[in-house]
């Protein structure tokens, strides 16, 4: 399950009572009260109300990532191995693409690209088009490739994860190196 909210702040506060002088005919459990209060609500603001959606795959979500433009939600679903693209102001699916293995980690290129890692050595990159179509897309122009030794400054190993930087020319991936 998923929420998103656009602020959350929580606030713990304390009531404890006490009695000024204290009772030796009086039992523990009313000498000391403590009650605890939770609110999740944040303070009321003027003009804010938060925005909430929430997506409905098959199973746990295992990365979120949104596209820089903020007009996309790229997730990916660990227990059936697929990659999910969903338009934020409709909730329209836009990408379900399945993978043999389960797919470790999301991150977005450019506004148009989204790139995941599975558990083994493979990376995908795939288009992300809006169409305005009700029906997701199952394919798309994609591209792979592999982590391995032959790439600068990387190790053969199961991936793990990977990250790009903020101009999105660069990823970095991580994992169990030499543990194949």
């Amino acid at each position: 399950m998923v929420l998103i909210v656009s602020s959350q702040q929580m606030f713990f506060t304390s009531e404890i009572t006490t009695n000024s002088a204290l009772d030796d005919k009086q039992p523990m459990a009313q000498s000391v009260a403590s009650q605890w209060q939770i609110n999740d609500a944040p303070p009321i603001q003027s003009g804010w109300s938060a925005n909430t959606w929430q997506p409905d795959p098959k199973g746990p979500l295992w990365d979120l990532d949104f596209s820089p433009d903020a007009t996309k939600i790229a997730g990916v679903e660990i227990s059936d191995n697929r990659l999910f693209v969903w338009n934020i102001s409709d909730g329209r699916v836009l990408l379900w693409i399945h993978h043999s293995a389960a797919i470790v980690d999301v991150v977005w290129l450019s506004d148009e690209w989204v790139l995941v890692a599975d558990s083994g050595t493979n990376w995908y990159s795939y288009h992300v088009v809006d169409n305005g179509s009700s029906t997701p897309h199952t394919s798309t122009e994609m591209r792979s490739g592999q982590w391995s030794d032959g790439l600068t400054g990387t190790y053969s190993g199961y991936l793990w994860g990977l990250d790009a930087s903020l101009n999105h020319s660069k990823v970095a991936f991580c994992g169990n190196i030499n543990q194949m």
